[in-house]
């Protein structure tokens, strides 16, 4: 108990460094330029190289920091990726960590030896916190749960900006349009940052969509972190209450996904599952590649995975979805402005379902772009052709791979 804890990059000031000192054997601080720069200025020189070496305090120093892109032309759209420097403002070029630490205790303390050696004891003593590449295409899957991301930036702005009253229908709703993510709600972003700027100071930062999508990015890494150190995770009020909701997502998606499974084959299989049917022996490996490799499996895994994570599983596939014909007609081939669809939204939302508005206005922004359709977009094609649905899997492929025959394959 109390043997180690790691502050996060969102919750470094020296009071929440000393509070953790006296509590914990050993404090880990993961930080940024600014929060190095925090750090050597509220402890000092000597009481900080002292904290260090004695075992009480350890620095993980990130050089590259992950951050939202946001373009707004020809709509707002916004992506993840790392930033780091690569030189100073005089033109000097970093080439390692001593370099950057150096530049930035300088510009805080002046140039002089002092500073330098200073620069040096820390740059010697500090671990370097590598960016992955795993984070951003986690976080990139994480912004296209709808559930989740209504679920944690409601949090985040009950917590930080409890002013504001949330819309009673609020939902994001983020879209992959191939080149980059929209990103639609209901928040009024001039109200909450009225309330915001009360305690936090516009020069800091304000409430828009890309600070939201920053603070996603945040806690999947501060999520990478907690899976990867046996210490205790000090975090900003607004990432613990988004990571709360992250880690609850989770759990409850996976007990949603199994019951939504095991219904699915008692309804439609009665009882009989592919698991048993492996397992048994009854159907083999290489009878199961095959079977992945069939047309009617592919589009089906693709249906499935077109569905909004809140959606039950039976109730989907019983759906009249497919059979309401028309709205993709009367949507023009060449959709110029995403404006179009903030129209219609009430009324596609009505007529396609488990099918978003972001989701709508992505494939809208892809055929205004030429862009090509790709494999993850074989639901949206299946849609317009009206030609297949997914009772062709069950009571074709998947019935005959469950009942042992011999053209299953």
């Amino acid at each position: 108990m109390f043997e180690g804890v790691t502050i996060t990059a969102d919750n470094v000031d020296k009071g929440t460094i000393a509070e953790a000192l006296i509590y914990y054997g050993q404090v880990h601080v993961v930080v940024s330029r600014g929060g190095l720069q925090i750090i050597a200025k509220s402890f000092g020189h000597e009481n900080l190289i002292e904290l260090i070496d004695a075992g009480n305090l350890a620095i993980a120093f990130e050089q590259s920091n992950y951050a939202v892109h946001t373009i707004s032309a020809p709509f707002r759209t916004h992506d993840f990726g790392l930033i780091s420097l690569a030189a100073t403002v005089d033109g000097r070029k970093i080439r390692q960590p001593l370099d950057e630490i150096e530049e930035m205790f300088e510009r805080e303390f002046g140039k002089s030896s002092e500073t330098r050696r200073f620069a040096r004891d820390i740059a010697g003593r500090v671990s370097i916190s590598r960016a992955m590449e795993d984070i951003l295409v986690a976080t990139r899957k994480d912004v296209l749960d709808t559930d989740y991301m209504t679920r944690a930036c409601a949090a985040w702005l009950r917590v930080m900006v409890p002013e504001y009253e949330i819309p009673k229908l609020f939902a994001v709703d983020v879209a992959d349009t191939g080149k980059g993510f929209v990103f639609v709600s209901g928040l009024d972003f001039e109200e909450i940052n009225k309330f915001y700027h009360r305690r936090i100071s516009p020069e800091h930062s304000s409430v828009t969509d890309s600070y939201l999508l920053a603070h996603i990015v945040s806690v999947r890494k501060e999520l990478n972190f907690s899976a990867n150190t046996s210490t205790d995770i000090w975090l900003g009020p607004g990432n613990a209450a988004m990571l709360k909701e992250k880690t609850k997502s989770l759990l409850e998606r996976t007990d949603k996904s199994s019951k939504d499974i095991r219904i699915f084959h008692e309804v439609e299989f009665e009882g009989r599952t592919f698991r048993e049917a492996i397992n048994s022996g009854e159907r083999t490996i290489d009878d199961l590649v095959a079977f992945l490799r069939l047309e009617d499996t592919r589009r089906f895994k693709t249906w499935l995975i077109s569905q909004h994570n809140e959606s039950v599983l039976i109730q989907e596939f019983h759906r009249s979805l497919f059979e309401k014909a028309g709205w993709m007609q009367r949507l023009p081939v060449k959709a110029g402005k995403l404006v179009v669809f903030a129209g219609l939204g009430a009324v596609i939302d009505a007529q396609i379902g488990s099918m978003g508005l972001a989701t709508v206005a992505s494939t809208a922004l892809g055929m205004g772009s030429d862009m090509l359709v790709g494999a993850s977009d074989e639901f949206l094609l299946s849609k317009i052709k009206k030609g297949w649905k997914p009772n062709q899997f069950v009571e074709g492929s998947a019935q005959k791979f469950l009942d042992g025959g011999s053209d299953a394959s």
